[in-house]
């Protein structure tokens, strides 16, 4: 997931397999969306249908990128609506031509083994046809299949944190790495250590995902700063 990017797509930011036993925590997910046309979009309206196994009443937007406001209906159909968002062309101004929208939400409590959550979403540009993103999903396991580190041996704490943040590891640490939730590089820190300390408080409040590299193994995991 870090480093790749697809102007228009949904991410499920836990990635394709979520343990069981975390089925009452919050699901991440991340739209972005990137103006690829001519000329300026003076609206863009994003339009998501929430998987029928999530919790509606549990959604709490995470941060927009521009000036917008949520409508839900029904329970499950979101419009993320940017009136006037007047969103540059990529060839006029590649880094503003770009927009996204974070928020989480639980799935509701009778999610089982095995359940998938899905999502895909609409977006609009003017009276253009809708872009239609990737379909992200998550499945529900009890054992997380990865060649990377066990999730057992790493420790990360506090999480949510307020700057200051605790690795231990039973290999020894060479490199983390902090990205934000559009995939930029924040902190990029050498190590020797099964025992390390990152320093998060220069960063807003917000998820970020913190890659620890150990050999020729990686993991990935989100941290909340607050």
């Amino acid at each position: 997931m870090i480093g790749s990017y697809d102007p228009n797509d949904i991410q499920i930011l836990e990635g394709e397999q979520v343990h069981i036993d975390d089925a009452d925590e919050y699901l991440y997910f991340l739209i972005r969306f990137q103006n690829t046309g001519t000329a300026s979009a003076i609206n863009v309206q994003v339009e998501h249908i929430l998987d029928n196994k999530l919790d509606w009443t549990t959604m709490q937007l995470q941060s927009l990128s521009h000036e917008g406001r949520v409508e839900i209906t029904d329970g499950s159909d979101v419009e993320f609506i940017f009136n006037n968002i007047n969103l540059p062309d990529q060839t006029s101004d590649q880094e503003g031509s770009i927009g996204y929208i974070a928020f989480k939400i639980k799935p509701k409590d009778d999610v089982m083994l095995g359940d998938i959550i899905s999502g895909v979403a609409d977006i609009y540009f003017d009276f253009n046809p809708p872009i239609i993103t990737n379909t992200a999903t998550t499945e529900f396991v009890d054992n997380l299949g990865s060649d990377e580190f066990n999730l057992n041996e790493i420790s990360i704490y506090p999480n949510p944190t307020y700057g200051l943040l605790n690795i231990k590891a039973n290999a020894i640490i060479d490199r983390v790495e902090v990205f934000d939730i559009l995939g930029k590089r924040l902190i990029d820190t050498a190590f020797e250590g099964k025992e390390v300390e990152v320093n998060l408080s220069a960063l807003n409040n917000g998820v970020y995902f913190v890659k620890i590299q150990s050999l020729n193994n990686t993991e990935t995991t989100k941290v909340i700063k607050e």
